[in-house]
């Protein structure tokens, strides 16, 4: 017999899926200019160590991910899945910040590390939907994460392509300000699409 398909709870759709496009904007908006970043803290670095170092920034959030998801899927069950993806947001919006802020390899690093360890989005949204859905509409309503988790990842390379060291770039950044803090301004717009769904 096939189940008749019952009313997908669109609200609780809408806001995984933002949960998970600010997560992934998040993860990869820095991915365009990492390897510029890590020339600009080890300027007299060779090119054959520029990738080690750019691999192990890049990666650090994916350390932290692995350490920390145990342990915020635990507490998720404990304490509820809105408190632990709400603390997962405000966490990852602190650490871009940290991270657009960074003076030098290990301030980088260490907000990477940091925003991996408390945030745990991705593992306890999915689970929330799975809590809020059932077998009629399950499948649509993952595919709508899929989606988001695609725009993200292809909106968040083009921001951190566009909007890093605008200085150079662009006359309008011409300012100190950007010209000592090249890569925030990507890291801004991904705090404020953070801020956004943290008040949704």
């Amino acid at each position: 017999l096939i189940s008749t398909p019952t009313t997908s709870p669109s609200l609780q759709v809408v806001v995984v899926s933002l949960v998970l496009f600010a997560n992934f904007f998040a993860g990869n908006v820095i991915f365009p200019f990492v390897p510029f970043m890590v020339h600009d803290f080890f300027p007299t670095l060779q090119k054959s160590e520029l990738g080690f170092y750019a691999g192990f920034l890049a990666s650090a959030y994916h350390l932290g991910s692995f350490l920390g998801n145990p342990v915020w899927g635990r507490l998720s069950d404990k304490f509820g899945r809105r408190p632990v993806l709400l603390i997962g947001l405000f966490v990852a919006t602190g650490a871009n910040l940290l991270f657009g802020f960074s003076q030098n390899f290990v301030w980088a690093v260490s907000s990477r590390l940091l925003w991996g360890l408390l945030n745990a989005n991705v593992s306890v949204a999915k689970t929330y939907l799975s809590e809020v859905c059932d077998d009629t509409n399950q499948a649509r309503a993952f595919s709508m994460l899929g989606m988001s988790a695609g725009a993200a990842r292809l909106v968040s390379v083009m921001v951190g392509g566009f909007l890093s060291n605008p200085a150079e770039k662009y006359a309008i950044f011409e300012d100190e300000f950007f010209c000592h803090f090249p890569y925030f301004l990507p890291c801004f717009v991904n705090i404020f699409i953070g801020a956004v769904t943290l008040f949704t």
